[in-house]
């Protein structure tokens, strides 16, 4: 029996470099003190954060979070784990709403008052060997809703990037 060999292929896209960061809705920079509670928001991104075996906010951004209580004497807040673009939507939609870990761009800098960067991360697409005169808009390419890679692949193409739902 043969094995067969898919050979895959990394596009870099503009060497994009993004900065993951704690982002929070301009509108609730008042609540930064003690009058309102901040409702904190991630999602489902091993190793930055995740739901652990017994269903606990755990990651390294959770872990940092934590750490700011600390440094703030103020106990661990609760963390809902959602879907990202849920999370996205609701942040910007939402007073006194946190949202991490989110990549920090152009486009988003006004959305958000930014927290602090907490880590670096490449854009990339990898799939099959295809040919190197298609154009990236011709070919399907599975992206997480309203993700960062989804908003660098639209700045890439002049066609709108289509979406498929499943």
């Amino acid at each position: 029996m043969q094995k067969q060999c898919i050979t895959m292929k990394v596009y870099r896209l503009l060497n994009f470099r993004s900065f993951l960061s704690i982002a929070i809705l301009a509108t609730s920079v008042q609540s930064l003190s003690n009058e309102s509670p901040i409702r904190f928001l991630t999602e489902n991104d091993p190793p930055v954060n995740y739901l652990d075996s017994h269903n606990n906010p755990a990651g390294f951004s959770v872990e940092l979070l934590q750490l700011i209580w600390k440094q703030m004497n103020q106990s661990n807040q609760p963390i809902e784990v959602i879907p990202w673009a849920r999370g996205f939507y609701l942040a910007q939609v939402q007073k006194n709403t946190a949202l991490f870990a989110t990549s920090r761009t152009q486009k988003r800098e006004h959305l958000f008052k930014w927290v602090c960067p907490i880590n670096q991360s490449d854009v990339v697409l990898i799939g099959k060997q295809i040919s190197k005169n298609k154009p990236i808009h011709q070919l399907k390419i599975g992206l997480v809703r309203s993700d960062i890679a989804e908003e660098v692949l639209s700045s890439l193409t002049p066609a709108p990037v289509e979406q498929v739902k499943t």
